[in-house]
């Protein structure tokens, strides 16, 4: 990840296209099945699950059940005002013709501290908010990731373009654009 790549307007609807058919395939997935991630990166499963005190990358298990508690989508000055931490070791990052690209998004800083943005840039956000401490532990199967207090954790991630005006979110459902006006 050292080069930034720049989309021209063309590369980012083609982009806006490919954030939009996955955003309908998992409204859709909502009432079906819930497959994802199997072979990426040697992932062995095909849903990496974030239950419960599991910050990423958890191996399914038929055991797992839910707990109630919504703690929200947010980012560090947010998540931290309402009592919650923000994971340090994972950031969002850029996108395009690779999954992973220049520049690494922290989801944590200070205000004026960082790479600026330009038109043409696409990264993803996809912060890891903890109830309790930040900190995360790896279990023994190499790819699950939990929180060291063992409190409950939750992410989300949208893929947003930097545009002439401002941002456009590439990922939302529909339900999410009627939330966001």
């Amino acid at each position: 990840m050292n080069s930034l790549y720049i989309k021209t307007p063309e590369q980012l609807e083609l982009m806006a296209e490919s954030g939009r058919l996955p955003a309908s395939v998992f409204t859709w997935l909502d009432d079906h099945v819930k497959p994802a991630s199997k072979g990426q990166y040697g992932f062995q499963y095909v849903l990496n699950t974030s239950v419960n005190d599991v910050v990423c990358h958890g191996i399914p298990s038929s055991s797992q059940q839910l707990k109630s508690g919504d703690i929200g989508h947010a980012i560090q000055s947010y998540a931290e005002a309402q009592g919650y931490s923000v994971v340090r070791e994972y950031c969002g990052h850029g996108i395009g013709r690779q999954i992973h690209e220049a520049p690494q998004v922290l989801h944590y800083g200070r205000p004026g501290k960082g790479l600026v943005l330009k038109a043409g840039m696409t990264f993803t956000i996809e912060p890891m908010i903890n109830q309790g401490r930040a900190s995360v532990k790896e279990k023994r199967d190499g790819w699950t990731v939990v929180t060291a207090d063992k409190k409950l954790s939750a992410q989300w991630e949208h893929t947003i373009a930097v545009t002439n005006d401002g941002y456009r979110v590439l990922t939302l459902r529909e339900e999410e654009k009627t939330a966001l006006k």
